[in-house]
């Protein structure tokens, strides 16, 4: 039997502190902001340019 433990889900947690110090999920998407930027305005420009 796989006693794997895994960790909570922070839903409705907006506190930071909380969701790392209480151990919860937490996926760093940092590195993926400036991607999303840059498609958000091409996006903008495609559809009111």
């Amino acid at each position: 039997m796989d006693t794997k433990k895994y960790k909570r889900l922070p839903y409705g947690n907006s506190n930071f502190e909380r969701v790392i110090t209480e151990h919860y999920a937490y996926v760093d998407k940092t590195r993926f902001i400036e991607l999303l930027e840059n498609e958000a305005n091409y996006e903008i420009e495609e559809l009111w340019g």
